[in-house]
């Protein structure tokens, strides 16, 4: 699929996610987020590794409390160059850093996550703007998901482990019948809105 669709693709997103009004999305986030915690893989992960919302995303910092509470441990991305790692936290008061494009990142010097030493299964919510129900995903053309999840995925087979489930988090609007893709676009395993819930 050529790069002009996936230009138009997110522009047709974008104009969705700024249709939704403040409750729209707080009601989304929180419709999600109770989805989610329904399915078993959740109950299962001692690792959640979520985003610190961005813009219009939806917001994941209710399933990030919950995991919390629940006594999950917690990694949020932080970018470095052209890489992106996941970091602990352990309240969503902070301490934060400023990273890129002003997303909250965690601080330098907090624990990343390792497939091999950190509590496992883990657990990794993975936004986008566009989702279809075959795993397709549409990022916002950085490739910082991509590259991640292709990473953890080598290192996991390398080994001989399961990779960590890599669940689509996104608005029930974005979900559509066909994402464009190309060849290094990563297929994910699952997807969770506030109106859809399953594995692929």
């Amino acid at each position: 699929m050529n790069i002009e669709n996936k230009q138009q693709a997110r522009k047709s997103a974008q104009k969705i996610l700024s249709s939704l009004d403040k409750e729209q999305r707080k009601l989304a986030a929180a419709t999600a987020s109770a989805n989610l915690k329904e399915n078993v893989y959740w109950r299962e992960a001692r690792s959640l590794l979520a985003y610190l919302a961005f813009g219009y995303e939806l917001d994941a910092d209710p399933v990030i409390q919950a995991a919390i509470d629940e006594g999950k441990y917690v990694f949020v991305p932080k970018v470095s160059g052209h890489l992106m790692s996941f970091h602990q936290v352990k309240s969503l008061e902070g301490p934060f850093n400023k990273g890129v494009f002003g997303i909250r990142e965690p601080l330098e010097n907090s624990p990343e996550w390792n497939a091999l030493s950190s509590p496992g299964p883990a657990l990794v919510l993975v936004p986008g703007l566009a989702f279809d129900e075959n795993g397709r995903r549409l990022g916002r053309g950085g490739g910082y998901y991509d590259r991640f999840l292709s990473k953890i995925r080598r290192e996991a087979e390398a080994v001989g482990e399961q990779a960590p489930l890599c669940i689509g988090y996104a608005y029930k609007e974005l979900i559509t019948r066909k994402v464009p893709t190309e060849k290094f676009d990563q297929i994910i395993d699952g997807l969770v809105s506030d109106g859809f819930s399953g594995l692929f």
